[in-house]
């Protein structure tokens, strides 16, 4: 007996095709497609599979008007032959992948350039930062809360400060050292997207708060008579919550604008956390909107705010050297010499590396980590070292003899 005739196209196939000689089992063998093709093994290839091997002295004949039979469709070859992937298993896979191009589950991070078999020296190294960053800051709030004395403008705004480095810092460091640790160098969809949403939202928050602080020494010095007036507590809570619900806007724009974006390429982001720029290199789509309002948002905004603060502090310039010499005059330059300093070095490194997108991967990392951890650990050390009052509220917190006025 003979293997029994297979049902549907294939029954209609053997009458279609004229009787001839019994093919061999090389002819066979050659003229199967594979399984990679999706064909059914059994009669599921099309016109010009069997028909083919068991006449080759003739050409592929057209396929009869017959539907398809399982795990085959009609134009299977034809697509196969064409360059197409075939309509099978594998086939829909890729259909699927065109259709579906977004839907990016993960990405993988690189981590930091250059750092090949250094990632126990990077792990204790970013440890030991980031806790100073957590300790410093926190003193800090502890002692402007503990002293009623230090309860002013001033270091209300350094309270925000103060918690927008602990913020910044905790964005990517420990999802950095969690990879470090485990050797696992991949981030959730989710996790990604809230990297670049709390990165651009804190930056943008100390972007707009050292504005703030910057009008705040202008008006103690340059009016000091009416300084309690003007910044009274109405004002200074408006203007902290002005910075951070602006702020809010501002990352929630570039967040949506980026990840609508399609990735149908690469899911390896060259860096060691998800910021725009890096991200944005895998979107195969039309950046052009993304472009203006990242041109716009971190570039035209903070560069207004970085001149605001320049003229806040050639008028406390002019007005500190017009004092008399004493401790007011030495105070005050004191003061705004450490929030110029903070200043400067948290401008320069967004500057660069913002503005500068073509600026090597080398000096992109080594000012993003200045920016992330070390900037956020020095705040605290630059506020206190020559704060007599915060010095003071730090030994009160501590349980010490407060020096008296």
């Amino acid at each position: 007996m003979g293997p029994p005739r297979s049902q549907g196209r294939g029954a209609e196939r053997e009458s279609y095709s004229q009787p001839g000689p019994a093919p061999s089992l090389g002819a066979l063998q050659r003229a199967r497609p594979g399984p990679q093709t999706g064909w059914a093994p059994d009669g599921g290839a099309g016109a010009g599979g069997w028909e083919e091997a068991l006449e080759p002295g003739r050409g592929p004949r057209p396929a009869p008007p017959s539907a398809p039979s399982r795990g085959s469709s009609a134009g299977g070859p034809a697509r196969a032959r064409a360059g197409f992937p075939a309509p099978g298993r594998g086939g829909n896979e890729a259909q699927m992948g065109l259709d579906n191009h977004t839907m990016v589950t993960h990405f993988i991070l690189l981590g930091i350039p250059n750092t090949n078999g250094l990632q126990t020296i990077l792990f204790f190294t970013f440890l030991a930062f980031y806790l100073c960053t957590l300790l410093g800051n926190l003193i800090i709030l502890a002692a402007v809360l503990a002293d009623p004395r230090l309860h002013t403008p001033m270091y209300f705004f350094l309270c925000n400060l103060a918690v927008l480095d602990i913020g910044l810092s905790s964005v990517n460091i420990p999802k950095y050292l969690a990879n470090l640790w485990a050797n696992s160098n991949t981030i959730s969809l989710g996790g990604c997207m809230a990297q670049v949403f709390f990165y651009h939202f804190l930056a943008s928050t100390e972007t707009l708060l050292y504005t703030v602080m910057a009008f705040d020494r202008y008006v103690a010095i340059c009016h000091p008579l009416r300084y309690l007036v003007i910044m009274n507590r109405r004002v200074c809570a408006l203007l902290a919550a002005g910075t951070w619900i602006c702020s809010s806007f501002h990352a929630t724009i570039l967040a949506s604008l980026t990840f609508t974006l399609p990735y149908c390429g690469s899911n390896v982001v060259d860096y060691f956390f998800c910021d725009l720029f890096p991200v944005v290199k895998l979107a195969c789509g039309d950046t052009y909107v993304l472009e203006v309002v990242t041109f716009t948002n971190t570039g035209l905004v903070p560069m207004t705010c970085f001149v605001l603060i320049l003229s806040s502090y050639v008028r406390i310039v002019y007005s500190i050297i017009k004092m008399n010499a004493g401790e007011g005059r030495h105070k005050a330059a004191s003061t705004c010499a450490s929030h110029l300093v903070v200043v400067i070095m948290f401008f320069g490194s967004c500057a660069l590396v913002y503005t500068q997108p073509q600026l090597s991967k080398v000096w992109v990392t080594t000012l993003d980590v200045f920016g992330n951890l070390v900037t956020p650990m020095l705040n605290p050390a630059i506020y206190t070292l020559r704060n007599k009052e915060v010095n003071a509220g730090l030994r009160k917190l501590l349980g010490g003899k407060t020096p008296a006025r």
